[in-house]
């Protein structure tokens, strides 16, 4: 069936230095060996990946609760959202606030973001959605969002965009619409086949296009794993299982990235540890 386990001497595991250990909740490449992370203790984290070590960190005002980060194509900002429905925009290399927006000005009901995404051509179009089954696009450069897609529940970073297509990873019980591909022109969808194995829901978190192939990833709490599928054919090509590395009980998958040069990826969630694999 083409599905593969990842062998453990391909993976190794990130400490975090603070002392109050919360879910991860989102994570983000920003350069081939720097690693950015955000928790629901209000924490943003910057990793050098190779030594493992945390560089700085700093801790969100207003105590939010962070879901979601990403960064600008060319790096120079990064936005967070997260529990009190607002997106902030981030100097990247200074970490100043440089604006905030409120999801009251959007086309939707407000609801917690759990997931927005930079469009990988356009430094100032992100997309964002959350509870409230909308996905809205932004414009840094207007106060409300200009368009926006309904259906999917997102409750984890469970929505990627690259130059021609949006995937989103839905917390849902049904494997028939859990995972969807849409046309970002005209937002036509279309289902991802997703094999729910003895589980009794998909409950995806979080996806992950790769920016040198046709391939994404996507994890979850329903199966406990990371899979990586074809967009081209949306066939399933990889399975990783998350586990404790103390218990090696089965956690959550609630935050992944895939690194610029597409040759790793790292992975998170309920265990409180990173990991980072070779694809």
């Amino acid at each position: 069936h083409n599905r593969h386990l990842l062998e453990p001497s391909k993976s190794r595991f990130l400490s975090s230095t603070t002392g109050e250990q919360m879910p991860i909740m989102a994570m983000r490449f920003s350069g081939p060996y720097h690693l950015t992370t955000g928790s629901t203790n209000g924490y943003i984290q910057h990793w050098d990946m190779t030594t493992g070590m945390l560089v700085s960190e700093q801790k969100e005002s207003d105590n939010n609760e962070i879901f979601t980060l990403d960064y600008t194509p060319d790096q120079s900002k990064f936005a967070t959202a997260g529990k009190d429905k607002a997106i902030r925009l981030y100097d990247s290399l200074r970490g100043d606030v440089l604006r905030k927006f409120d999801e009251k000005l959007s086309d939707s009901d407000p609801e917690r973001i759990y997931c927005l995404k930079f469009h990988p051509q356009d430094q100032n179009i992100c997309i964002a959605g959350g509870w409230g089954r909308v996905i809205n696009f932004w414009d840094v450069r207007v106060p409300r969002s200009i368009r926006l897609i309904q259906g999917p529940q997102i409750c984890g970073e469970g929505i990627d965009v690259n130059e021609t297509s949006i995937v989103t990873a839905s917390w849902t019980s049904k494997g028939s619409s859990c995972l969807l591909m849409w046309d970002y022109r005209f937002a036509a969808r279309e289902p991802v086949p997703y094999t729910l194995e003895s589980a009794d829901g998909a409950y995806l978190y979080c996806a992950r296009f790769n920016p040198k192939n046709t391939t994404f990833a996507i994890g979850g709490s329903g199966t406990h794993d990371v899979r990586i599928f074809d967009s081209a054919d949306r066939s399933q090509k990889m399975r990783l299982l998350y586990t404790d590395p103390v218990t090696n009980a089965p956690k959550a998958v609630q935050a992944l990235d895939i690194a610029p040069t597409g040759k790793f990826m790292a992975y998170g969630g309920s265990a409180s540890t990173i990991v980072v694999a070779d694809l």
